[in-house]
């Protein structure tokens, strides 16, 4: 039923109900008319327990109008919230995954220890080197120190899949040290290197953040 339908139906009811109560209100007798008091009286109680009937029902409404749009408002912040965290979940994932592949290729930077061996028992001359196997990042800052033998210097930059020797100890062609030469027969010189690979300490910059590896450890992130 559109909205003329129901004015017509209102008004039908509004003019049926006001000739009811003018009718039920007053006494007409042969002479004249006059009120029935008794009438107008039930007529006022019933109007008033209507208006009290419809006062209740709107305040209901109104309530449940209230505690509807309490009830969005509350799902509205759950959903803003849940996005929120969503978006930090996803930030933080981000950034362990970031740190994972840098991790990944500060661990493909490594120390390589070799000797000049003047003649078939004596090594003479321990050289160290580093080698960055990050094929497609650059790595800066390198330095490095060999117990027993002394502090490399320093190497400002080298690229991805280079090597760059670090330091020489002992003659012809490094630093003095009382560490060389030394007597290790053929046998027992691979053992001999990877001990001293093993000691070897490399420290160096790579993605943003300073890195310090022993060995063959997992590099450590420094900063």
């Amino acid at each position: 039923m559109g909205k003329l339908g129901w004015a017509m139906v209102a008004l039908s009811i509004g003019l049926t109900t006001g000739w009811w109560a003018g009718a039920f209100t007053t006494a007409c007798g042969p002479a004249d008319c006059h009120a029935n008091w008794d009438a107008i009286e039930a007529i006022g109680t019933w109007v008033g327990g209507i208006g009290t009937v419809a006062a209740v029902l709107f305040a209901v409404r109104a309530f449940r109008s209230e505690e509807a749009a309490r009830r969005d408002e509350q799902a509205t912040r759950v959903v803003q919230m849940q996005r929120e965290q969503d978006a930090e979940f996803e930030k933080r994932l981000a950034a362990a995954r970031d740190l994972d592949r840098i991790h990944t290729e500060a661990n493909m930077v490594f120390g390589v220890v070799t000797a000049y061996v003047g003649n078939r028992v004596e090594i003479q001359c321990i050289r160290v080197s580093i080698r960055n196997g990050a094929n497609e990042t650059e790595t800066f800052k390198m330095s490095g120190e060999l117990p027993g033998y002394g502090q490399t210097r320093l190497v400002h930059s080298l690229a991805g899949g280079q090597s760059e020797q670090l330091a020489a100890f002992g003659q012809p062609l490094g630093t003095p040290t009382d560490q060389l030469p030394k007597a290790v027969p053929e046998a027992d010189r691979a053992r001999f290197y990877e001990e001293l690979t093993a000691a070897l300490t490399i420290t160096f910059d790579m993605n943003g953040r300073s890195w310090r590896r022993v060995g063959r450890r997992e590099a450590e992130l420094l900063s």
